[in-house]
């Protein structure tokens, strides 16, 4: 059964539309519809606020919307960086008060806005945060989504790459201590729960990790 997790509405995670963030996360794609949602930070009534990631098809890549407060008009509009099925991505959005960087694996994937968008952004007053489908269940993601943060800051090129090369290293535990050295506000290690239990001279010792 698909899955989500939310979180109820923080200002943090909202801020002003002038105030620079950043939003990064890992997924595992194994199907797609060309309208899964792996993280999801819209309120998608009336006039539209906050933004939303799409997974389109393998050929297009990732979609970056971020809505300008006009009805369902979008304000911005970043599409890039092919994945593959059941292999890792890793996806960035950059907002730095006023313009709007897409980045996949390490790399800008897209910095220019579609045709005809505003250029404006909405912050949200009331979105909920969402990882693996829209905040009321649609549009699930088919695959899996980890790593997910929000940064208060706009993180650079430099970071982003190091953030991507350090989950491929050897170095165990030192992609999280990037993460939150960079300053994350949410972190989301959508790690599931493992329970192991070992017996050495019949005594029994339970591990749980999760």
């Amino acid at each position: 059964a698909q899955q989500n997790t939310t979180i109820p509405f923080l200002p943090e995670v909202n801020p002003s539309a002038d105030a620079a963030f950043t939003i990064e996360f890992w997924a595992r794609p194994e199907a797609s519809d060309n309208d899964d949602a792996p993280v999801f930070n819209r309120v998608s009534e009336g006039d539209r606020s906050g933004w939303v990631f799409f997974q389109r098809d393998q050929a297009t890549g990732w979609n970056l919307r971020m809505y300008d407060g006009v009805g369902s008009d979008v304000g911005w509009d970043l599409t890039g960086g092919r994945y593959t099925f059941n292999k890792w991505s890793h996806v960035v959005a950059v907002w730095n008060g006023s313009q709007a960087r897409l980045y996949v694996d390490g790399a800008v994937a897209d910095t220019t806005n579609a045709a005809g968008k505003s250029g404006n952004y909405n912050a949200s007053t009331s979105a909920i945060f969402s990882v693996g489908s829209y905040d009321n269940g649609g549009s699930p993601i088919n695959g899996r989504v980890d790593e997910v943060a929000f940064y208060p800051s706009a993180l650079t090129g430099a970071q982003i790459l190091a953030h991507f090369r350090a989950a491929s290293g050897p170095a165990a535990g030192s992609y999280a201590s990037m993460v939150k050295g960079d300053g994350a506000l949410i972190y989301l290690q959508q790690n599931p729960p493992q329970i192991s239990i070992a017996t050495v001279d019949q005594n029994p010792t339970l591990t749980f990790t999760g």
